[in-house]
């Protein structure tokens, strides 16, 4: 989340009652600070500076309540910026304001209106850090759509602008192999899998659908000791999620081929999987893994 009050910085000399008010933010009480701000704002009393700082606050306010809500309603947040904008148009940061509104929608699910956003951030401000991020937003959204082509694209026109070694670059290659998967491409995106594993394997850690295609392909490749390992840190950090399913199909798999763990242990989990996938083909690969361990011990 971007701060409001980084987008909009603060007026010098602002009164103490408007200090007041970033304090309640600042304390994580945002409730608290939209209240202080409308009851200020309704008084009347307020110099210019005063209001565009209030009226910030409370977008800041909003923004911060929509993500400990985890985005679901963005309603009052994406108001406050749209009152913003409109009580202050020329005071406000436009590049700055597009950037927020798209990683509200984004985030929000709101694919379409992100595309729109990102598209106008970088046609509008090319050079601006947030068109940079932009790209990256839009390369996600058409990973999620399975557009691997515009992905692409969109990716390189990140990368581009990253600096060589930097947490950017290895973001960006980190996304190229998901591309790379889906097109086919599995040598280059092992390499880049491997690389950015090796550079700074955060990366991967924070985001499961990194992490979990990570070691798919580690099995793919041959390299299954590692897929192992790499399962077990994915589950050790991920409980719930389309991913999480996948890694202890693959993870319980690995444990028989391996043999070392008990092979009661190993049904369990196909049995486990079976269930609580029934409706799914993951569902069905592990109920049949598990009929043929059973017919495989009572031989």
């Amino acid at each position: 989340m971007i701060c409001m009050l980084l987008l909009f910085p603060a007026v010098g000399g602002a009164s103490e009652r408007v200090h007041g008010v970033r304090a309640f933010l600042s304390n994580g009480d945002p409730d608290q600070a939209i209240r202080t701000s409308e009851i200020l704002l309704s008084s009347g009393d307020l110099q210019e500076g005063e209001r565009f700082e209030l009226f910030s606050l409370i977008a800041d306010a909003q923004v911060m309540k929509s993500k400990v809500r985890h985005y679901n309603d963005i309603e009052a947040a994406v108001l406050a910026l749209n009152t913003l904008k409109k009580e202050f148009p020329q005071k406000i940061k436009s590049h700055a304001w597009l950037w927020q509104m798209l990683w509200l929608h984004w985030k929000h699910g709101d694919q379409e209106l992100a595309l729109d956003e990102a598209s106008t951030l970088r046609i509008d401000f090319p050079q601006s850090s947030e068109a940079i991020k932009a790209a990256m937003v839009m390369s996600r959204i058409y990973i999620e759509q399975h557009k691997w082509s515009d992905a692409r694209g969109s990716l390189i026109q990140y990368g581009l602008h990253a600096v060589a070694g930097s947490h950017e670059e290895k973001l960006a290659k980190a996304w190229m192999a998901i591309v790379d998967m889906a097109e086919g491409r599995f040598p280059q995106a092992f390499k880049l899998f491997q690389w950015v594993d090796q550079h700074d394997n955060k990366i991967l850690l924070k985001e499961p659908q990194l992490l979990s295609s990570y070691i798919k392909i580690l099995h793919m490749m041959g390299h299954d000791a590692i897929a192992l390992q790499k399962a077990e840190i994915f589950l050790n950090k991920y409980y719930a999620g389309e991913d999480v399913a996948a890694v202890r199909l693959l993870r319980a798999d690995l444990w028989l081929q391996e043999g070392k763990v008990d092979g009661v242990r190993i049904e369990r989990e196909y049995d486990a999987l079976a269930r609580m996938n029934a409706e799914e083909v993951l569902g069905e690969k592990a109920f049949m893994r598990k009929l043929m361990l059973e017919n495989r011990q009572k031989n």
